[in-house]
């Protein structure tokens, strides 16, 4: 018994549709389901009646639409600045989302002060591009001499500060870069 339907017939759920139409073919009625797949290829299944064909569109737009759910769709200023977003990141490695993370926590730690930028720079002007090979004893030479020059010390101020500073170089015969916070923690527990 046939049913008094109009073809093409239309199958929605929220905001996916299938359609389902009537093709007739030497003398057979098949009825074909289309529908715009996730990445927006057209999908096309043929079934022998109606009722098949409307069961499988329905079955098809549910699961489009639970899975849309985590999709969304982007036009025009949006769509443009993600594609851009997306082709700068690509050198550095990083996706959209670690990069927004280190830009978010970058700007909660300056709160305010500067710009990322401005941080940056400021970064790369104060500090040196590799570790100086100068050693402690050097550092403690340099320091004593900027003290001297300074003027406003006399010799009995620089004496406390001289055999401090020259014990601790004789106690660390390396480059400065070399101390590290725990050999500095043992050596004045040493002298104590």
């Amino acid at each position: 018994m046939r049913l008094n339907i109009s073809y093409p017939k239309t199958v929605e759920y929220k905001s996916c549709t299938a359609t389902i139409y009537l093709q007739k073919h030497a003398c057979k009625e098949r009825f074909e389901v289309r529908y715009y797949d996730l990445d927006g290829s057209m999908q096309r299944l043929s079934f022998p009646d109606d009722n098949t064909a409307t069961k499988f569109a329905d079955t098809v737009v549910k699961a489009l639409s639970a899975n849309r759910e985590n999709f969304v769709t982007l036009r025009g200023p949006e769509a443009y600045n993600y594609q851009n977003a997306i082709e700068l990141l690509a050198p550095t490695g990083l996706t959209l989302l670690q990069s927004v993370t280190q830009i978010t926590d970058g700007l909660r730690m300056l709160n305010g002060i500067a710009t990322i930028a401005e941080a940056v720079k400021y970064y790369l002007e104060n500090r040196p591009q590799k570790s100086p090979d100068i050693t402690v004893k050097e550092v403690v030479a340099q320091l004593l001499a900027l003290k001297e020059k300074e003027g406003d010390v006399g010799q009995l101020y620089l004496r406390d500060p001289r055999l401090r500073l020259e014990k601790f170089a004789e106690s660390f015969k390396c480059p400065i870069s070399r101390v590290t916070p725990q050999g500095f923690e043992t050596i004045c527990w040493a002298w104590t």
